[in-house]
């Protein structure tokens, strides 16, 4: 009788451990994701990157034919697509969340500007209205994870890489808002068309071209390599 009474007692001590330890981890990963905050993530990338590369394999007066890359942070080619569209004209299209200052840089240096995330999102034409156009965020999707981010740990200061789990958790986050184009969700949130960049009046058939984002000033430009 004494000894099922103490193998009871340190049963539920073993309960009242677990449970307490599961709790203290989930206390723990609650305050991390309060503060990690995704501009500080951001602010530790380089001063640009390369979602996207495209070329023009055809085109002829009724549809363009394009072969578009996806890359991740490093650079690495992540998807490799062909498309095909009714028109001539083609319009790449963002949507750019607009974040807070991030705190520091990977110099550093205090960031006293908004900081910004950058997600490819459709390919339309003259002929195809915005809306309606090819659907890119599911093309680098991974488990609602933007594949386009991959690597984001490597550039992280030592100060951030302890919120390396809390970061993936947000990014996944924000991406899932858009994916289920619930855009509302996200505050300061705005779309930013790619199609008026000076210097390249059209895209030329055998050329490659690159879409730059610069996250610590908002802005995307294409250039042709």
């Amino acid at each position: 009788m004494q000894k099922t009474i103490k193998l009871c007692f340190f049963m539920i001590l073993f309960s009242l451990f677990c449970s307490l330890f599961s709790s203290c981890k989930l206390i723990q990963r609650i305050q991390e994701r309060k503060i990690a905050n995704l501009e500080n993530m951001i602010s530790d990338l380089e001063e640009e990157y390369t979602p996207i590369k495209f070329k023009m394999e055809k085109k002829n007066d009724s549809e363009t034919t394009l072969r578009v890359l996806f890359l991740d942070l490093n650079g690495k080619t992540i998807k490799n697509e062909k498309v095909t569209l009714e028109g001539t004209e083609v319009h790449f299209d963002f949507q750019v969340i607009k974040l807070a200052a991030g705190k520091k840089n990977k110099k550093n240096k205090s960031l006293t500007t908004d900081q910004f995330m950058f997600y490819p999102y459709k390919i339309y034409t003259e002929k195809i209205e915005p809306q309606n156009g090819i659907d890119l965020c599911n093309i680098y999707n991974e488990n609602d994870f933007p594949a386009i981010f991959n690597g984001f740990e490597e550039f992280l200061t030592e100060e951030n890489k302890k919120f390396e789990n809390a970061y993936k958790e947000k990014i996944s986050q924000t991406f899932v808002y858009i994916l289920n184009d619930e855009m509302e969700m996200l505050t300061n949130q705005y779309g930013s068309a790619v199609h008026d960049m000076q210097g390249i009046s059209e895209f030329k058939k055998g050329y490659v071209y690159s879409v730059i984002c610069h996250p610590h000033t908002g802005g995307i430009e294409i250039r042709r390599q």
